[in-house]
């Protein structure tokens, strides 16, 4: 099954909008400019994108603040490396990996299993058929 989920989908581009700059306001402005930049330019050439801004602050509200949730002082300002990367993991399981199912098609269904083959005892078969057989003493 790992194997079908490597291959299946084909190469894939899934462009990635930037974190906030969430302890800094202004920064934050300019981040979002960006964003909408790159999203404009993905969108006009087909390309999908995962809002991690967005993610980041539905998790977290706007900018500015000290921190984000349990991730730790400063985390994603711009980056999150405190507490094991707790704001990393969580933004993986939170939004990229998502997205990256997303782009992914169906695995494929387990082949059905095969019918089972009717028995033929002769104490089964329509009388018809018993008739045409014949029993040779020896």
């Amino acid at each position: 099954p790992n194997h079908y989920f490597a291959t299946a989908a084909g190469p894939q581009l899934l462009f990635a909008i930037t974190t906030p700059m969430i302890c800094k306001l202004r920064a934050d402005e300019d981040v979002q400019w960006l964003n909408a930049q790159a999203a404009a330019v993905m969108a006009r050439h087909g390309i999908p994108t995962v809002d991690l801004h967005a993610a980041v602050v539905s998790n977290c509200g706007p900018a500015p603040q000290e921190s984000c949730a349990d991730f730790g002082t400063g985390s994603f300002c711009p980056h999150s490396p405190d507490n094991g990367g707790a704001g990393y993991k969580w933004l993986a399981n939170a939004a990229i990996v998502p997205a990256l199912r997303k782009l992914m098609p169906p695995p494929p269904l387990p082949p059905a299993p095969p019918h089972p083959q009717k028995q033929t005892h002769m104490h089964t078969q329509p009388l018809a058929y018993k008739r045409k057989m014949r029993f040779v003493r020896s």
